[in-house]
């Protein structure tokens, strides 16, 4: 890795074109990075990082043709050079704790303030390793409920719950009684260990249980 005053060079893995502008964007605002390019595409992802040598991969885990976490584990596995910060804007906490067991140097969130993008790229150019405080609060809670297991209703429920719907509204969306609707409820959130509807959603989310956005 080069020292902190030489220059960085630095590819982006993102098929979103809006994400991939941003992130040229941000670095663009500091001279002492430079972008080798943008791949929009998991499966021609490696060929490039080899054919580029960057001293830092920005990659997002949602790709086409092959996922970041695959790219990851095979970078890692070959002893890359370079230092990958993972980010995304919909994966689960399981997803990002694997992301961390892969051994990726940074871990962010699309969701969190551009700036940081900076500050995990000067801790790897470091020596260290960021992983922000809204991944760690998706990860922390798993180890210790990573074996819930909800059926089929319950996800049906949670989704509902998500939305903002009421037992009753729950009960005839679902077809049933609403006494039956509760007991639903009743039994999703003492699984979850949840005190409220936002709560169980997002510890739903965080074990992958759910594809939906966490409320906040």
């Amino acid at each position: 890795m080069p020292s902190p005053e030489k220059n960085v060079s630095v590819l982006i893995v993102e098929d979103h074109g809006v994400a991939s502008a941003g992130l040229k964007s941000i670095l663009g605002q500091n001279a002492r990075f430079s972008v080798l390019g943008v791949v929009n595409d998991g499966g021609r992802a490696e060929a490039e990082i080899a054919r580029l040598d960057p001293d830092i991969v920005i990659l997002d885990m949602a790709l086409p043709g092959k996922s970041g976490l695959a790219i990851l584990e095979n970078l890692k596995i070959r002893g890359a050079r370079q230092k990958v910060l993972i980010l995304s804007g919909q994966a689960n906490g399981m997803d990002f704790k694997r992301a961390i067991d892969l051994g990726a140097d940074s871990v962010i969130s699309k969701i969190e303030p551009p700036e940081i993008i900076f500050d995990a790229i000067g801790v790897m150019l470091g020596g260290g390793r960021l992983i922000s405080d809204m991944v760690l609060g998706f990860v922390e809670p798993i180890d210790g409920q990573s074996r819930i297991s909800l059926t089929a209703r319950e996800r049906q429920i949670l989704a509902l719950m998500a939305e903002g719907l009421s037992n009753a509204e729950i009960a005839r969306k679902i077809g049933v009684e609403l006494r039956t609707a509760k007991k639903h409820r009743e039994n999703l959130m003492r699984k979850l260990k949840a005190h409220s509807a936002v709560e169980a959603t997002r510890i739903a989310w965080q074990l992958g249980l759910t594809a939906m956005t966490p409320k906040a």
